[in-house]
């Protein structure tokens, strides 16, 4: 069983060390599943800020997508029952969340335009603390309830 509250915890204190959010989401669920991080991080660098600075996808919502296809997605073309798991999973994580934020896109997220760099740097370091801080915490609870949803099958 993963621990929510440890895995919220985790996933706290890699943004606060400086990861994306993608790599926050995803490195706190990899720990208790004992995957290695070393490439979990490097694989979800580039989704941070709405996919590459561009304020499009939250980057905890597609972390939590690879976190639901490292724990129980489809390993094989004919695999169609863990497919399908892993599809629901994400489906559910994405109503929880809508239900809460409203949008998925970053950029309305965070109020952020990200074509404009100075706004970026002069918002980024608020907008980490007060919005995206709270949506890592949120989106890691979703995925490690999933993910001992789909276990328990």
């Amino acid at each position: 069983m993963i621990a929510t509250l440890n895995a919220d915890e985790i996933a706290l204190g890699y943004f606060s060390a400086g990861y994306n959010c993608a790599q926050s989401v995803l490195l706190a669920v990899a720990e208790p599943l004992k995957l290695d991080g070393t490439d979990l991080a490097a694989i979800s660098a580039p989704f941070g800020d709405g996919l590459a600075q561009e304020g499009r996808i939250c980057g905890c919502l597609i972390a939590s997508a690879m976190a639901i296809g490292l724990a129980v997605g489809r390993s094989g073309v004919r695999d169609a029952r863990s497919r399908e798991m892993s599809y629901a999973a994400m489906k559910t994580i994405l109503k929880w969340f809508t239900e809460r934020l409203h949008v998925t896109e970053c950029n309305e997220l965070t109020g952020i335009d990200f074509a404009d760099r100075e706004h970026l740097q002069e918002n980024l370091a608020k907008v980490r603390l007060e919005i995206c801080g709270p949506i890592v915490s949120f989106v890691t609870q979703l995925a490690v309830a999933q993910i001992e949803v789909l276990r328990q099958r």
